[in-house]
């Protein structure tokens, strides 16, 4: 009996020395295994291994040139890099990369150029916000920047290196993408000096930019763009809208509605928050333009083409079956000049097969008919071809099939599209209404669309991932649901989160429903570490 009391006494001992090692074992453990979640979590993506590839970003991002800014002190305070008196400043992000390895990295390729300020007589760190500007005169340099973060460990390094040196007042106009959305920006903005000024626009309703067609920029003490624009009428009267906030207006380009191409010249200082615009006019006939001119896909004039369309052809009968086909979403639109009194208008539209039979439904009323889409029916995209002559009244029409579409498959969609984003906007008032989706009292806007998916199965559905961010206003101080138009920014410091937003559309029966919820992740999301995710190839 002693024996065993003393056998129990040993062992409770032991116990006792060895709980706390085994406890800071298991708690160190834990570290270990959260570590390794969000390292899979940032490495692996759908299944899919980043392997360390480039991508290419879009340098005019704000974010850019804070990582620019930065980098000005280790450039100014390298004198080979900067052998000068005056210190350097950014002026412009020529070319962005991003690229995900044991963190962030992104490489810039920045113009900088010298400032009043010399480098002994300013604090280089806070060079951004100090009273300096850059010299008419002063030198030019381009600039290697490569940016290394880990967001997790609060570690950042930066690299510069020089590229070459560059006269200041070359003046060189360097073509650019006229793609870039920022020059469609340049262009709304231009929109309000021409539409104010008689002898550019005479007519009485606003015209808008329909396409960037030539992009150049120039640096000449500060940064000039100069643009070729394709403008078309609107709907809307010049005196019945807000001309500054002529893009956010609901306001359509009318389909027989004049054109003329601008030249427009826009000068920015960034460093002096001052910017210029000029608009001259170039072409009056948009007839006499070649090539096809996009048009926004969802704009309702497209979609009574396409219904226009199917009533004529449902008593053609070119498609087989006894049932209507009606029009479901456009996937595509555009138009060009053919002469000066001939417009040809080219689409493709989703139809989808109805309950409707043909024989039984009057067709001049059809879009007023209570005919839904089956589940089970036919879906085809067909390309629509239209000759209209608006002059003489008179339209050719012509529908051949182009494909057919699998009901209820999932298509995968370019992100990008900004149909996708005004979705975004539209959630918003959803999320910032639900208390379960964001529970703060400050309002979350869109900052970009990371996937986007289309199905047809009984109307149009469209699934995305979003990437909010929290706003400095109050939920209760704004109308949420006019928030794209209020100013109400991002903050540095507030929450960002990823939210799934659902989108169900039945344009014959103007329905629309839209649920969002907030996606679940692995690692903290903030506004240093989010562009790891936009870094990366597919979310």
């Amino acid at each position: 009996m002693p024996v065993i009391v003393l056998v129990g006494y040993w062992l409770l001992q032991t116990l006792t020395t060895l709980f706390p090692l085994f406890l800071t074992l298991a708690i160190n453990m834990s570290y270990v295994i959260a570590a390794s979640v969000i390292f899979c979590a940032v490495a692996f993506v759908n299944g899919e291994r980043i392997t360390g590839k480039k991508y290419d970003q879009d340098p005019s991002r704000p974010m850019y040139l804070d990582i620019a800014w930065k980098a000005s002190k280790t450039l100014n305070e390298d004198s080979a890099l900067n052998a000068g008196s005056y210190a350097m400043m950014p002026i412009q992000v020529l070319k962005a990369q991003s690229q995900v390895v044991a963190g962030i990295h992104y490489y810039l390729e920045v113009l900088y150029g010298e400032s009043g300020c010399k480098k002994n007589g300013v604090d280089l760190a806070k060079l951004q916000i100090a009273d300096c500007k850059v010299m008419n005169e002063g030198k030019r340099a381009i600039y290697n920047i490569s940016y290394h973060a880990k967001p997790w460990q609060n570690y950042e390094k930066i690299n510069v290196s020089k590229v070459k040196d560059i006269a200041a007042m070359a003046g060189g106009k360097q073509d650019q993408d006229p793609n870039r959305p920022m020059y469609m920006d340049i262009a709304w903005k231009a929109a309000k000096t021409l539409n104010q000024d008689s002898a550019l626009n005479p007519g009485a309703y606003a015209m808008m930019p329909i396409k960037v067609s030539k992009a150049q920029s120039q640096v000449v003490a500060g940064i000039n763009y100069y643009l070729e624009v394709l403008y078309g009428e609107s709907g809307c009267k010049k005196k019945g809208v807000d001309l500054a906030k002529l893009q956010m207006a609901n306001c359509k380009v009318m389909n027989e509605g004049k054109r003329a191409i601008y030249k427009i010249s826009y000068h920015a200082k960034p460093w002096q928050n001052y910017e210029k615009i000029n608009v001259s006019r170039v072409e009056d006939d948009a007839a006499k333009t070649e090539g096809k001119q996009a048009q926004d896909p969802r704009k309702i004039d497209y979609m009574e083409m396409a219904w226009e369309f199917a009533k004529a052809h449902s008593r053609d009968s070119p498609v087989a079956g006894e049932f209507v086909m009606m029009p479901i979403k456009i996937l595509g639109a555009g138009y060009h000049g053919a002469g000066p009194a001939k417009i040809i208008y080219d689409m493709e539209v989703v139809f989808g097969e109805s309950n409707c039979k043909k024989k039984e439904v009057d067709l001049d009323t059809l879009q007023m008919a209570d005919c839904k889409l089956t589940n089970s029916g036919y879906r085809g995209v067909y390309s629509i071809h239209r000759v209209a002559k608006p002059r003489q009244n008179h339209e050719q029409k012509e529908v051949p099939k182009a494909k057919n579409m699998t009901n209820g498959g999932r298509e995968v969609q370019d992100p990008s599209k900004p149909e996708y984003m005004d979705i975004a906007w539209e959630a918003a008032k959803t999320l910032n209404e639900d208390s379960t989706a964001n529970s703060g009292e400050y309002a979350m806007i869109p900052i970009r669309v990371l996937m986007a998916e289309s199905q047809v199965v009984a109307g149009i559905t469209i699934n995305l991932k979003v990437v909010y961010g929290e706003t400095h206003c109050k939920k209760d101080k704004v109308d949420l649901a006019a928030l794209r138009t209020a100013k109400c920014k991002v903050t540095k410091e507030g929450k960002i989160a990823i939210f799934e937003v659902h989108y169900h559309a039945k344009p014959w029966r103007k329905l629309e429903q839209i649920k969002v919820s907030k996606v679940k992740i692995d690692f903290p999301l903030n506004a240093t570490n989010v562009d790891a995710l936009f870094a990366l190839p597919h979310f």
